[in-house]
């Protein structure tokens, strides 16, 4: 996955994914890029979550359990 379809490592892929996302020259780092990449990753997980919920179900049941108790609330 990138923004940069022209890159030597997205010429050399075999499945290339392409996110779109101007960055801003006030603000480094990518954020723009990284930000629709995060989202392209949540929802191709959201999407095989879905189709195979039964086989996945425990899996999210036990990740959600591991974290719970090192989430902060604010």
């Amino acid at each position: 996955m990138t923004n940069s379809p022209a890159s030597y490592l997205a010429r050399a892929a075999g499945v290339l994914l392409i996110t779109q996302a101007r960055e801003s020259r006030y603000r480094s780092g990518a954020m723009a890029s990284r930000t629709a990449q995060h989202a392209v990753v949540d929802v191709l997980f959201t999407r095989v979550t879905q189709a195979l919920f039964d086989e996945s179900s425990e899996s999210l049941r036990r990740t959600y359990e591991s974290v719970q108790g090192h989430r902060r609330v604010l």
